[in-house]
């Protein structure tokens, strides 16, 4: 049951963020209202009196198909929240990126944008180009827009999210490389931080993080790209050590801390 319902939830969120690649040249305002009035492709009922609606059903009735149209529908509102505010983001970055430059670059999910660079570097130019949620496919759509920035370097740290929706391996490391041919193709250094390992309740994707941290390592030795192992600090024992996280996955300002320590001296001036 638990993985029929995994299943569906999954083919809705695909469906979601397949409608917003498809739509990618409009601006976020207008692929809302697109997404919006093109909503009875998904499904025709979501936005009329949802909560109120499955409250119901949920509450009278606990049969297989109810549960999946409740786990349904919460999901396409959820995914759909986070399309808005993920695309959100990315027009901020784009139209910010054409007020001002700077020399680096933090680039990648999450963990990039809940970094606290401004503060922990204030000395350095330094723009924080992290969005919550996002992966390498979304990454390798959104890197031409720190091309007006004009920076010298590029910090990459990336591919938790895309493993954890059950990409290969194969597929994270090819997109991956794309992002990296293209910094250099334009001139900019790019930097590659490993992938961090995850805490013990999420540990079945570790094997996959040492995966895909092998490939990254051995391509950029042999491309001659910096590669900086954060794991060795924040997760020695190849799991996210709980003092450095309070969910197993995101992490404390003393990870931070430790993780600014790390790549201070390849900052570029």
């Amino acid at each position: 049951m638990t993985k029929e319902i995994n299943n569906r939830i999954q083919n809705y969120d695909a469906s979601i963020y397949k409608y917003c690649l498809e739509h990618k040249e409009k601006s976020v305002f207008d692929l809302m209202a697109s997404f919006f009035s093109d909503k009875s492709n998904l499904d025709n009922k979501i936005l009329f009196n949802q909560a109120e609606q499955v409250a119901k059903e949920f509450n009278l009735n606990l049969d297989s198909d109810v549960l999946l149209s409740f786990c349904n529908r919460l999901s396409i509102l959820q995914a759909s929240n986070a399309m808005s505010q993920y695309m959100g983001k990315m027009d901020s970055h784009k139209n910010m990126s054409k007020q001002h430059t700077a020399n680096i670059v933090m680039f990648g999910d999450s963990i990039t944008d809940w970094g606290p660079w401004y503060e922990l570097f204030p000395e350095k130019s330094i723009v924080n180009r992290g969005i919550a949620g996002d992966n390498t496919q979304g990454m390798l759509f959104r890197i031409q827009d720190i091309l007006p920035l004009q920076p010298k370097q590029v910090f990459f740290l990336a591919g938790i999210n895309d493993l954890a929706q059950g990409f290969a391996v194969h597929e994270v490391f090819s997109r991956y490389c794309s992002m990296l041919v293209f910094c250099q193709e334009h001139g900019i250094e790019p930097i590659v931080q490993s992938t961090l390992y995850v805490g013990s309740r999420l540990a079945q994707l570790n094997p996959l993080v040492e995966q895909l941290n092998q490939q990254l390592k051995s391509y950029c030795v042999d491309k001659s790209i910096t590669y900086i192992n954060l794991n060795c600090v924040l997760c020695p024992e190849k799991t996210l050590l709980p003092k450095y996280t309070r969910d197993e996955l995101h992490l404390t300002a003393l990870a931070y801390q430790e993780w600014a320590a790390i790549i201070k001296p390849l900052l570029n001036e």
